[in-house]
């Protein structure tokens, strides 16, 4: 997206691709991806004011020689899945997206003013600069019948050899690597194994980018200094508390061990950060139920890691009390300084 802005071009995330089949099948086809494509680019010309906005025609003829960038996300939910005996969503999709990327005219049929049928165009995809992204951990995966692919970590993990076998598998014991970096090392093979044909994997070998898995340190950063971070929401909900009845609400506070609490938790479930929400929902899930009549008696709640283990049940005795009274002391104005005066700025 960020790419896309800097060039000026459009950028669409494409986000079916589970549901795609091969031809005969119920289900999304290829040409699903550029007529979602399309409207994206027509919305990008209006907002440049380009008379060809409003002409299907000149935006299929502007994609094809422009091109554009799309993102095709959980590219994994296409690989082949072993033992099903029908290959609805494999090999045949696969085969199918492949010339699509490479490029092809593709022909559609887009809204036109004044035709409910719409119109049809042709576009050609060769302009277009496709990006592929998957998790490549399938829910289920290993399973006994076949039906679902090991996640692609542990393929990789198999093939540098768990037990120290191979050129690969002696490495120091020092410099074994951690699990979540384990994607740097992927290779073609690895690929082919989770269930991607040799030619669809060739294509795109070249540019392959993995990403480590996000740590319980990144979990903390991104639920405390990212913009519009789960924290800084759950804060500003609970300052307004009683606000309507001209209380104050309460200050939100959260210990280290809490928020380290809450990444490890959010880590566990193998979600990412995606989890970190839903473990502070968990977590706030008690204390949010009884805020609303503690406004007024008190005005600090304090969130330990013991809350957090505990998926907030309020702890009540000693020094870790969940509602708490300000201890701060209010400031009260003794004197005003001069306007003229040296120390005007204190």
């Amino acid at each position: 997206k960020t790419v896309a802005k800097i060039v000026d071009e459009p950028f669409h995330v494409f986000r079916g691709t589970a549901g795609l089949t091969a031809a005969g099948y119920v289900g999304g086809n290829v040409e699903d991806i550029i007529e979602e494509y399309f409207g994206k680019a027509q919305e990008w010309l209006e907002n440049r004011k380009d008379p060809a906005a409003n002409d299907p025609m000149k935006v299929a003829k502007w994609i094809s020689t422009n091109g554009g960038i799309i993102a095709i996300d959980e590219i994994d939910k296409i690989a082949a899945s072993k033992g099903t005996g029908k290959d609805v969503g494999g090999q045949a999709v696969q085969d199918r997206l492949l010339t699509f990327m490479e490029g092809e005219e593709v022909t559609i049929t887009v809204p036109a003013p004044g035709n409910p049928r719409g119109a049809q165009v042709t576009i050609d995809t060769t302009h277009i600069q496709f990006i592929l992204m998957g998790a490549f951990s399938p829910s289920g995966g290993g399973d006994k019948t076949g039906l679902s692919q090991a996640p692609l970590i542990d393929i990789i993990k198999a093939r540098r050899g768990s037990g120290g076998s191979g050129m690969e598998g002696r490495a120091d014991e020092s410099n074994r690597i951690e699990e979540g970096n384990l994607y740097l090392y992927g290779k073609e093979e690895d690929f082919v194994k989770f269930g991607f044909k040799p030619e669809f994997v060739g294509r795109i070998m070249g540019y392959f980018a993995p990403l480590r898995q996000l740590g319980e340190q990144d979990l903390v950063r991104i639920l405390t200094h990212v913009r519009g971070n789960p924290i800084a929401v759950e804060k500003a909900r609970y300052s307004i508390l009683g606000s309507e009845r001209g209380e104050k609400g309460f200050d939100l506070t959260f210990t280290d061990g809490a928020l380290k609490a809450i990444a490890k938790k959010a880590s566990s479930k193998g979600t990412g950060a995606r989890g970190l929400k839903t473990v502070l929902r968990q977590t706030l899930g008690e204390i949010g139920f009884l805020a609303p009549d503690m406004v007024g008696e008190y005005d600090e709640i304090l969130i330990v890691e013991d809350i957090v283990d505990s998926e907030g049940v309020i702890i009540t005795e000693g020094e870790n009390k969940t509602f708490r009274k300000s201890g701060r002391q209010k400031l009260t104005v003794v004197s005003t300084p001069d306007e003229d005066s040296p120390d005007n700025d204190a």
